[in-house]
């Protein structure tokens, strides 16, 4: 047999929720359609983050090509990884010829060590900055971030391949010898043109001087998302006597803090929680408002503004990772700056948003799933060539 003809035996290794559960394996939407992509490489194993009923999304899509024996679940690594994780991670690669470390994650940066140590090839799958999210988290974050930041940049550096979710924000930051390629973590598989007929027929029937909404999708919980400078924005143009807009924020996690900033800024009439959605909901949901706002403090690239930009709303966010990759100027603000989102809102007008539907509609097209499929396989094909070399 030639070694083109071999099956190669992909382990995943993740910080991402996995659920066992009457025989099948169970995993968020988005986790589902990575692990998809990665099937066509070779059939998957994969050690997974123990899912404890705690999560912003769905932890419920079955993927029925991997089989709950080639699972294994361990809890996620902050400041090292235990023994007892390290013992895992060993004796799975070694049943395995090509390791994806879905990082940054210390469990998966391991990973790579191990990889070496048992000469297997390693692919770094680079979806975040460790940096900008540790350092934008806590104090604690603040401590670690130096630490994480120089350990993904070993793993980068010592990875076979690297599959970065920019096209050149993380690339720069965390540089690799090994083969690369830069390609979106998004799946757009509807783009007809009477997506933007529709958007420009919204635009057109709304009248701006009575309201206004704008939808941010993350996480409620977690305070890099920035939804609390949105909010804050909402009471200086409250106190500028602007109530026009109202703010949507679909995710999981406690409430509790935003409604705190909500009410401080008497605003909680214009902010409306939506709880977590299902992702089939996500985009009818997106086509009902008028912006989508971005306000994260740390980005390596998102999949959100992708998929509002394929449904023609106007995005505007902060200028955080690779954002400024997907957005132009008129529409980015400063991270943790309410003033500047006010300046933003300010300039919506039904031009500034019949501009930037048909620029996002238009510039989605890079990543529809089809050409992005043709992409990532001609970048698989090359891996799968190398792998027994």
């Amino acid at each position: 047999m030639h070694t083109e003809d071999k099956e190669i035996r992909v382990l995943v290794v993740t910080s991402q929720y996995v659920r066992v559960e009457n025989g099948k394996v169970l995993v968020s939407a988005n986790t589902y359609d990575i692990l998809k992509r990665f099937l066509y490489i070779g059939p998957l194993s994969i050690i997974g983050r123990t899912y404890h009923g705690k999560a912003a999304t769905n932890i419920d899509k079955e993927i029925s090509e991997i089989s709950p024996l080639n699972v294994r679940l361990i809890s996620k690594s902050h400041i090292f990884v235990p023994n007892k994780y390290k013992r895992l991670i060993d004796e799975t690669i070694q049943n395995n010829d090509l390791i994806i470390g879905y990082v940054p994650d210390l469990n998966a940066e391991y990973g790579a060590n191990a990889a070496k140590r048992y000469h297997k090839k390693y692919l770094s799958y680079v979806v975040g900055c460790t940096w900008d999210m540790l350092w934008n988290h806590s104090p604690k974050g603040k401590a670690i971030a130096p630490l994480a930041y120089f350990s993904l940049k070993r793993t980068l550096k010592k990875s076979d391949y690297a599959l970065y979710v920019s096209q050149k924000f993380l690339q720069k930051r965390y540089p690799t010898n090994g083969l690369q390629i830069g390609i979106g973590d998004v799946r757009i598989t509807d783009h007809g043109d009477y997506i933007l007929k529709n958007r420009l027929n919204k635009i057109s029937k709304t009248n701006l001087s009575e309201r206004i909404t704008l939808c941010t999708i993350g996480a409620v919980y977690v305070r890099y998302k920035g939804q609390q400078y949105v909010i804050e924005a909402l009471g200086k143009l409250k106190q500028m006597g602007d109530t026009r807009f109202h703010y949507y924020l679909i995710g999981g996690g406690s409430q509790d803090y935003l409604l705190s900033v909500a009410k401080r800024w008497d605003v909680e009439e214009q902010v409306h929680f939506m709880g977590i959605m299902p992702h089939s909901e996500i985009f009818a949901f997106m086509d009902s408002m008028d912006v989508c706002i971005h306000p994260s403090l740390t980005e390596g690239f998102s999949r959100c503004i992708v998929e509002a930009m394929s449904r023609a709303t106007p995005c505007i966010a902060t200028r955080a990772g690779a954002i400024p990759e997907l957005l132009p100027n008129e529409c980015l603000f400063t991270a943790k700056s309410p003033d500047e989102i006010v300046k933003v809102l300010n300039n919506i007008d039904k031009e500034y948003l019949t501009r930037n539907a048909e620029r996002n509609f238009l510039k989605s097209d890079n990543y529809t799933e089809i050409n992005l499929d043709k992409i990532r396989h001609q970048f698989f094909d090359k891996i799968k060539a190398s792998i027994f070399n």
